[in-house]
C-alpha cells in the first residue's frame, strides 16, 4: 500500500515566522530536503491551508517553498476556513475557553477536542487517498502524529512517523538521523 511519511512538528516551523530564527527555518527546510530526496517523495502534503498563511502574512510555506524548489506536489491540506465550519471543526483554544466559561469538565473539554481533530485528520486523509500521489511526506502538529497514522494503518497505508515532534539540534543531518527509521 502507499507510503506516508508524517513529521510531526510546531506549526512555527512550518510558516517560517519571524519569531523563529533563521537558522532553525533553515534545518527545517535541509531536513524536508533530505527526506524527500532519501525517501523518492513525490508529494509534501501538510496540515496547514493558505488561509492559515495569511493570518501571519506569509504567501507560502517552508514546505511548499521545497516542494517547489525539488519540483514536486504539495497540498495544503487543512480545511478552509469554510469547509471548518461546514464540518463543525473547532479550533483547540476555543473549544477550551468556550469549556472554561460554561464551567464544562476538563475531561470533557478533551474530548471536545479530540473529536474536532478526529474531523480534520479525516479530511487529510481522504486528501492524501484523493490525490493518489506516494510516496507523500505529510507534514502535521505533533500532538496528531499517533492519531492520523492510525488512520492511515486502519485503511491499509504503510505509516512511518520520521519525527513525532520534530526541533532543531546540532544539525539537520544529526536530526534526520535520530528521527527517521534506517
Amino acid at each position: 500500500m502507499p507510503a506516508v511519511l508524517i513529521v510531526g512538528t510546531s506549526h512555527e516551523f512550518q510558516r517560517a515566522t519571524p519569531n523563529v530564527p533563521p537558522d532553525v527555518i533553515d534545518a527545517f527546510r535541509n531536513y524536508l530536503r533530505q527526506v524527500i530526496v532519501t525517501k523518492d517523495v513525490v508529494l509534501i502534503a501538510e496540515e496547514m491551508s493558505s488561509a492559515g498563511l495569511a493570518e501571519n502574512g506569509l504567501a507560502q510555506s517552508v514546505a511548499q517553498h521545497i516542494a517547489g524548489e525539488l519540483g514536486i506536489a504539495h497540498d495544503l491540506a487543512d480545511p478552509s476556513p469554510e469547509d471548518r465550519e461546514r464540518l463543525g471543526i473547532q479550533q483547540r483554544n476555543e473549544i477550551e475557553l468556550a469549556g472554561f466559561f460554561a464551567g464544562i469538565d476538563p475531561d470533557e473539554v478533551e474530548a471536545q477536542v479530540r473529536r474536532s481533530y478526529d474531523i480534520r485528520e479525516n479530511f487529510w486523509v481522504s486528501r492524501l487517498v484523493g490525490s493518489n500521489h506516494f510516496p507523500v511526506v505529510f507534514i502535521c502538529g505533533a500532538s496528531h502524529v499517533n492519531t492520523f497514522r492510525d488512520k492511515l494503518l486502519a485503511l491499509g497505508h504503510d505509516v512511518v512517523i520520521l519525527a513525532d515532534n520534530w526541533v532543531p539540534d546540532d544539525g539537520p543531518s544529526d536530526s534526520f538521523k535520530r528521527n527517521s527509521l534506517r
